[in-house]
């Protein structure tokens, strides 16, 4: 952020902060990281991408829905939700750390209760 126009010049979204994202929801398109988009029902973390930008800073477009996902679920894989029966208890307090590797690589690791 922010975004650019065709000029480079930075390019004020719909909302007048310079948001930009990977869905052109303000006006402009950019990488970005969805680290958590969450409820007590599933967890989903995202990478972003877009096409090279111009020589002015410019993305002409992104990968909207993300290509490098990491999902819990509750009824995918059973390791998050309300409720006893899930390893990560979503209505307890739990941790979450991420890790970023080499480009394009990321992990998640949640705990609870040691």
């Amino acid at each position: 952020m922010p975004g650019k126009d065709e000029n480079g010049n930075p390019e004020p979204s719909e909302g007048k902060d310079y948001y930009c994202d990977a869905n052109m929801v303000g006006g402009q398109w950019c990488p970005e990281f969805d680290i958590m988009e969450a409820n007590q029902y599933a967890w989903h973390s995202t990478a972003h991408k877009c096409d090279d930008p111009t020589d002015k800073g410019h993305y002409n477009n992104c990968d909207r829905g993300g290509s490098c996902f990491q999902i819990a679920k509750q009824k995918l894989d059973g390791i998050y939700g309300p409720g006893t029966q899930y390893p990560i208890n979503t209505l307890q307090p739990f941790h979450v750390k991420i890790s970023f590797k080499e480009t394009a690589h990321f992990k998640i690791e949640m705990t609870q209760g040691g």
